[in-house]
């Protein structure tokens, strides 16, 4: 080989060496991403099928609570009923009828006699002025509220668990004569070990039932069925007729990363798979292809020994460099500053900055401003809790607000009830108070009203598309601070009215 055929022919292979280098690669990363898509089919095949799981399991646990509403209804009713049938005895009555103490007394004896299984029986007179001058503390507050109301309604009032141990269903009612004549009230108390009997018959699977007293908000927890390690949020439940009990239902925690819809997830797995067979044939073809490049190079080399000529220097003049942009990066979109995580059901919250920043409180301001921009409101209340990053997130919030074309009263450190009293007082009917509620030191969020109503689930996640699209006004808005602390104070006292000084 002569010095001049060397040359070409280390052109040429150098050539051929970088193609087929670049096949390679390309059916490499084609295998590598079909074997990602192929761990995503598995993946949301999993999903699928905790879906599937949990659509059963929460079916099941329905079952159980309808269930058990008819079964702890039925242990109550039975409860009720021998009662009424003991309270309609004529011994009872006559002993009522003599109207004094001596003759509710014996009405209790009669109780103890007809019901031993009773754990407690008092009657009291018509006018229940016993209750209204008497111990309350001796009678009991929720006795007492329980005679009240039944003297305001002149019937039964609902069934309640005593609160004095051993626990017990407390029934009160008016007892009356066969003329209607109103005799007096009886506070029977029977036993809630039925009831916890129907309760904890029922079977359930996952998830967790509740036998609660209340009226769905803020329930004392009596029994619980299921999965006690479960969180405590629970639905509302069903009330047992004639009763305060209600049965509530926590449904099974199942981790579902990326979709709850078994549609979509359906949907996701096969289009992972078809793209997966996509990357293996192109793959395929690749590999093919670095065998063609193989046979092109030994070719040409033969070729090159035979056509080779004296290699005449040439050069060819670079092309023209593109110009390069000297400027700093370009400032990220609005959505890429933003978590999407943290725009919750009731409203906005994240961990300090993580995934909630200065930034993130400025464009959710500008959000909240651009959504009161078409509804023609101008004002805005801001107000934040102790945490101490709130002065920081309080104020790029402003700043998003004020740059929406906001005004904004700031009342600076404030409970959330004073936030929202602000935003009545000063008549704008839209607040912002910036607070991590009940959650840990490091986290902070924002409950929003607009126009007097809360913001919510679909429009918090308005907000959020509203930045990940750029849908946000601009404006130049005002800024005044505010105090009405004293304001707050002067209306929660005027509207407590006391019996006496």
């Amino acid at each position: 080989m002569n010095a001049v055929e060397k040359p070409a022919r280390a052109s040429l292979r150098g050539r051929l060496d970088l193609r087929r280098g670049t096949a390679e690669l390309g059916a490499d990363l084609a295998f590598a991403l079909g074997v990602l898509l192929l761990l995503a089919v598995a993946f949301m095949g999993w999903q699928a099928w905790l879906i599937m799981h949990q659509a059963q399991a929460t079916q099941t646990l329905a079952q159980a609570k309808t269930e058990a509403v008819q079964r702890v209804s039925a242990a109550v009713a039975a409860q009720r009923q021998t009662v009424e049938r003991m309270l309609d005895s004529t011994s009872l009555r006559d002993a009522l009828a003599q109207g004094d103490e001596a003759g509710r007394e014996r009405a209790v004896q009669l109780v103890r006699a007809l019901l031993p299984q009773a754990h407690r029986a008092a009657f009291y007179s018509p006018t229940l002025q016993e209750v209204l001058s008497g111990n309350l503390q001796q009678i009991g507050y929720a006795r007492a509220n329980q005679l009240l109301h039944a003297q305001s309604s002149g019937a039964a009032v609902p069934v309640e668990v005593s609160a004095r141990a051993p626990r017990a269903l407390s029934y009160v009612q008016p007892v009356e004569d066969a003329q209607h004549k109103l005799l007096g009230y009886a506070a029977i108390e029977m036993p809630f070990s039925p009831v916890r009997a129907a309760f904890e018959s029922i079977p359930v699977g996952p998830g967790r039932l509740d036998l609660r007293q209340g009226d769905g908000s803020g329930d004392l927890v009596l029994e619980t069925r299921g999965d006690g390690g479960l969180s405590t949020d629970a639905d509302r439940g069903v009330p047992i007729p004639n009763c305060r009990l209600r049965i509530a239902a926590v449904p099974p925690a199942y981790w579902l990363p990326v979709t709850q819809s078994l549609t979509t997830a359906a949907a996701l797995a096969v289009l992972a798979l078809l793209a997966a067979i996509v990357l293996f044939v192109a793959r395929a073809r690749m590999r093919a292809r670095v065998g063609t490049l193989e046979d092109e190079e030994i070719a040409a080399e033969a070729l090159a020994g035979v056509r080779s000529q004296p290699a005449a220097a040439t050069s060819t003049p670079a092309a023209a460099a593109a110009p390069v942009n000297t400027e700093a990066a370009a400032k990220p979109a609005p959505a890429a500053l933003v978590e999407r995580s943290i725009f919750r059901a009731y409203d906005i919250r994240g961990v300090v900055g993580k995934t909630l920043t200065p930034d993130t409180a400025r464009l959710i301001g500008q959000a909240i401003g651009s959504v009161m921009r078409e509804k023609n409101l101008s004002e805005i209340v801001v107000g934040r809790d102790g945490r101490l990053s709130g002065p920081q997130l309080s104020g790029a919030l402003i700043e998003g607000l004020r740059a929406a074309g906001i005004d904004v009263i700031d009342i600076g450190p404030a409970a959330t009830p004073l936030v929202y009293f602000a935003s009545f007082h000063l008549n704008t009917g839209s607040c912002v108070a910036v607070t991590g509620s009940h959650n840990p030191p490091d986290y902070n969020g924002f409950k929003i009203v607009v126009g007097g109503d809360t913001l919510a689930e679909d429009a918090i996640q308005d907000l959020y598309a509203r930045i990940a699209e750029g849908r946000l006004a601009t404006g130049q808005g005002t800024l005044r601070q505010m105090d009405v602390s004293a304001d707050y104070v002067q209306r929660i006292a005027s509207d407590i009215q006391t019996g006496r000084s």
